[in-house]
């Protein structure tokens, strides 16, 4: 992080000069691309997740044997051909030239050049939330402070007051963020910027709300160390009630259809078919409960009791009981409420039931 004063340009109309930089294209175009990213998400999660040599080997960069993760821990990181990406590029570069000229005053006269090494100790992200929030944050260790263990705390504190600040749980840690994860820091820096966005505050940039990147998972189970690959939005999750990528595939991807559904149905029947369950027709199946209990009770380990559900569901009624207690198996399993309701399911929507399935896919998969 540099001290010398930026020479921002001024802003032309009361607009600061990055505001459009993202995507010379029409607001269609846009939204279009962006949907056609969430697409791409799901359909390339879809795909074979074993892991080949040339994918162990895109792991090395970030020496894993270094990593002593406890048991059941996870650490993400984004794939160095994501970075490389032109659209995450160009995020990251609009992300770089709003920090700097919001902090490029004679104030501050802040000045960065690299999110991975000038974000690690907390101090911009303290000028930053100050300049956004018209607030003093008071660091705990003071400023510019060059022990690890100082350096450590202050981010813990920034932390704190994001999640404050935000209503969000961050997912990342201090430790993270110190070693200059790139994901961790783009991502806080992300729900900043969508916070002051949805606030009206016309100071941060209007970024894309789809940017397609690959994660490259290592997780602790048994004893051994496990990779992954996952591909997921740089943006966040997709917000309540907003189009995405299965409204997409419906709409104008047909051709895709048939692969995410056979794809999703192998998933299923690997759980389903042992037990005599096996899905023949993805649409109509999953109409009554009985196979959605059955798979959430088969991912999860146990055994769902004949008592607490209809097997042979005769009426409307006896269906809608059977999604609602799946719905709630999903939600005690630890994913999100579903986004839609248990009557959609009832009646054999398409899409409602796959975006359900693709929901227990992703936590299940491996």
């Amino acid at each position: 992080m540099s001290a010398q004063p930026t020479s921002p340009k001024t802003p032309v109309g009361g607009q600061s000069p990055w505001r459009n930089k993202i995507g010379n294209f029409t607001l269609n175009r846009r939204k279009m691309q962006e949907e056609e990213a969430e697409l791409d998400i799901m359909t390339e999660n879809l795909r074979s997740t074993e892991m080949t040599p040339l994918t162990k080997k895109s792991f090395s960069a970030f020496h894993p044997d270094d990593y002593h993760l406890t048991e059941g821990e996870t650490r993400s990181y984004l794939d160095p051909k994501s970075i490389a990406d032109p659209a995450v590029k160009e995020v990251i570069d609009c992300i770089l030239e709003w920090i700097n000229h919001s902090l490029g005053g004679s104030d501050t006269r802040v000045r960065i050049v690299d999110l991975e090494e000038d974000m690690v100790d907390g101090m911009v992200f303290k000028l930053l939330l100050e300049k956004l929030t018209g607030e003093c944050l008071v660091m705990p260790c003071g400023d510019y402070v060059q022990s690890k263990e100082r350096q450590k705390t202050n981010v813990e504190f920034i932390i704190r007051k994001v999640e404050e600040l935000t209503n969000i749980s961050l997912p990342w840690t201090s430790q993270m963020i110190l070693s200059g994860d790139l994901y961790a820091i783009i991502s806080i820096l992300i729900i900043i910027v969508k916070h002051f966005q949805d606030g009206g505050n016309s100071a941060v940039p209007d970024l894309p709300k789809a940017v397609k990147v690959t994660l490259l998972k290592m997780v602790k189970q048994n004893g051994g160390m496990q990779f992954e690959k996952q591909a997921v939005n740089l943006m966040g999750k997709d917000e309540p009630g907003k189009r995405d990528g299965f409204d997409t595939l419906i709409d104008h991807a047909p051709e895709k259809l048939h692969f995410v559904k056979q794809s999703l149905m192998k998933f299923v029947n690997t759980y389903l078919d042992p037990i005599g369950y096996k899905v023949t027709d993805f649409e109509k199946d999953f109409g009554d409960g009985v196979r959605l209990i059955l798979l959430v009770g088969s991912l999860e380990g146990y055994f769902v009791p004949l008592y607490q559900f209809k097997l042979k569901p005769e009426t409307s009624e006896d269906k809608m009981s059977n999604i609602t207690l799946a719905f709630n198996m999903i939600e005690e399993a630890g994913l999100p409420k579903p986004r839609n309701r248990p009557s959609e399911i009832v009646h054999n929507d398409l899409k409602s039931t796959l975006r359900l399935v693709y929901s227990l896919f992703i936590k299940y998969k491996n």
